[in-house]
């Protein structure tokens, strides 16, 4: 197991603090990760707490900035630390350059160091956090913001992480955040780049490998170009977590390239004759996707692309009414229990939940209601 790297420093002769680099601690539990997140901002929160002056604030920047290196996307940033009337005072710390430089002034380098990238990372997911808002407003109000504005909001978003990189640029994670933005703004040839450098920095960085993936010109049908894709998406199955956000569509969109998108019956047949030990492969993604699928479903809907789910769904019933796929254990299962009672039932509104019996069916609806409709209007 890779140990955790960190950077530890007595503050005051009362508090260790350490900023703490994602990339090395990938082959943990996932709930270890959200754990430390978790403890990491109970630290940040205490020490903000005891700040009083601009330099004391030093404690609490860096157990937030391992927060947020843990775990992204635990929290909105500012309805998060920034929310508190300490947390605003910390903020115009950060943003003012003079009383930012007072958190790092202290005799130990390494510890100044460390602080002035904690600063800066804070600063780059605020930045980030106000171009992913910009990015949620409808087309037809961002003439109300301005132009101007939208421009600031952007630039400020590039510079923030080009900041941080110029401070540490081996870090994959400053360079997968950096090729977020990019490819929030429509620049996905650059954020390529992007997510390549974090790569090079980190092989098995899932992020950096689902950011390449998903912004790859599969549209091309360039050999080149979905091999090269395919090969992101490996890095990414194999090395995330089965809880992150993004497993349900690595698997899925890996199954569409694989296969060439084939639905019909007699192309299935002759490509896997040609392909052999092919269907074996789309079974276990189709498994893995929708055991991840289903943990999102549970905390995260809104995330879910569900024409993708579909055509997924579409695929794998093609393949047993063929009586192609043999094993139906993770293929169809109750979505509220995750069993398969071998008579299960489908939604009759949406034509694609499954359920072992009507109690599982109705216990299941509270949650099921709302991606019902959005199934629904997709078929």
């Amino acid at each position: 197991m890779a140990s955790t790297s960190s950077f530890k420093v007595n503050y005051n002769d009362s508090m260790k603090q350490r900023l703490i680099y994602p990339e090395n601690i990938l082959d943990q539990k996932t709930g270890e990760q959200f754990a430390e997140a978790s403890r990491m901002f109970e630290e940040a929160n205490v020490a903000l707490a005891a700040a009083t002056t601009d330099d004391s604030y030093a404690p609490a920047v860096l157990a937030f900035a391992s927060g947020y290196l843990l775990q992204p996307r635990i929290v909105d940033i500012e309805r998060g630390i920034f929310s508190s009337p300490k947390g605003a005072i910390l903020r115009s710390i950060l943003l003012d350059k003079e009383r930012r430089e007072n958190l790092y002034k202290t005799e130990d380098e390494n510890f100044n160091h460390t602080v002035k990238i904690a600063a800066h990372i804070l600063i780059a997911f605020e930045e980030f956090s106000h171009l992913n808002s910009l990015a949620s407003i409808p087309k037809n109000l961002l003439g109300k913001i301005g132009v101007q504005t939208g421009e600031r909001i952007i630039t400020s978003a590039v510079k923030a992480w080009d900041d941080v990189i110029a401070i540490e640029g081996e870090n994959s994670l400053f360079w997968y955040m950096k090729g977020e933005v990019l490819a929030i703004i429509g620049r996905p040839e650059d954020a390529i780049i992007c997510f390549k450098k974090g790569l090079e920095i980190n092989p098995v960085d899932y992020r950096s490998a689902f950011g390449y993936a998903i912004n790859s010109p599969t549209f091309t049908l360039k050999q080149k170009v979905i091999e090269e894709t395919i090969n992101a998406l490996n890095i990414y199955i194999e090395n995330a977590p089965i809880c992150d956000e993004n497993m349900y569509h690595a698997c899925f969109y890996k199954m569409m390239l694989i296969t060439g998108k084939k639905l019909n019956t007699d192309t299935w047949k002759k490509f896997l004759d040609e392909n052999p030990g092919l269907l074996d492969t789309v079974v276990e993604l189709w498994k893995k996707g929708f055991k991840a699928l289903c943990i999102l479903e549970r905390w995260f809907p809104s995330r879910i692309d569900y024409q993708l789910y579909k055509k997924t769904i579409l695929m794998m019933e093609e393949l047993w009414k063929e009586g192609l796929i043999k094993d139906l254990e993770g293929v169809h299962v109750c979505d509220f229990c995750g069993k398969d009672n071998g008579k299960l039932m489908k939604c009759k509104a949406c034509n694609v939940s499954l359920y072992c019996s009507k109690e599982d069916q109705e216990k299941h609806w509270p949650k099921h209601k709302h991606i019902c409709k959005k199934l629904q209007a997709q078929i």
